[in-house]
């Protein structure tokens, strides 16, 4: 009976100390880089980050127009961006993008020209000031 009750004692530490080792084993993974397999939707709708990016980029662009350019752009900005909305998915995404007159976040001097100009915002911001 007690060599039993010695079995089962060790059986249940025997889990507890497994299940730790195993969830220290995943920490220590997460830790070295692999948190983002975390997210689930990566693999459930892989198309997810693809799409967010090519938003950011639109998203980039409208700002550009808003902010960094004179002469009423920032009430043309908003009226496209306004136009856009309305447009929902009426459109391809890329008759949504020129319809918006917005470039193609698809070519590659698109997101050069759009990255550079934010990097050049964000370096003139003086962080000191946080």
């Amino acid at each position: 009976m007690q060599l039993l009750m010695n079995e089962k004692q060790n059986g249940e530490s025997l889990k507890k100390y497994i299940c730790h080792t195993m969830i220290m084993t995943v920490m220590i993974f997460l830790e070295k880089g692999g948190r983002w397999q975390r997210q689930m939707h990566i693999y459930e709708s892989p198309f997810y980050y693809i799409d967010y990016c090519l938003a950011q980029i639109c998203a980039f662009q409208f700002w550009s127009k808003a902010i960094h350019h004179g002469n009423g752009q920032f009430e043309n900005a908003l009226k496209d961006y306004i136009k856009l909305c309305k447009a929902g998915g009426s459109m391809s995404f890329l008759e949504l993008v020129k319809y918006a007159n917005l470039d193609s976040p698809f070519e590659e001097s698109v997101i050069k020209k759009i990255t550079d100009e934010v990097e050049t915002y964000l370096d003139s911001i003086d962080d000191g000031a946080f």
